[in-house]
């Protein structure tokens, strides 16, 4: 299973967020997200981590996907910019 604690997420515009990695059982190969994180928000594909400073104002539902070879999971989840 996999999930981000903390969800939904409210950041503030301008301030660096705390970088924040899921937890998963099993072991995956790649994470992807939809759709693309706001502005200043990265995501890395490689271990799922969310980090970066949000410059804009919005409020989006997104999924993260984390897949390998036996398999993938799914975690949707509200990111809120103030």
């Amino acid at each position: 299973a996999l999930h981000y604690t903390g969800t939904p997420f409210v950041f503030t515009r301008t301030l660096p967020i705390n970088p924040v990695l899921p937890t998963i059982t099993g072991t995956p190969t790649l994470y992807t997200i939809s759709p693309a994180l706001p502005a200043g928000l990265s995501f890395n594909n490689f271990n799922g981590q969310i980090s970066g400073t949000p410059i804009g104002i919005s409020s989006t539902t997104h999924t993260v996907t984390a897949s390998n070879q036996y398999g993938s999971s799914s975690y949707n989840f509200l990111i809120t910019l103030v």
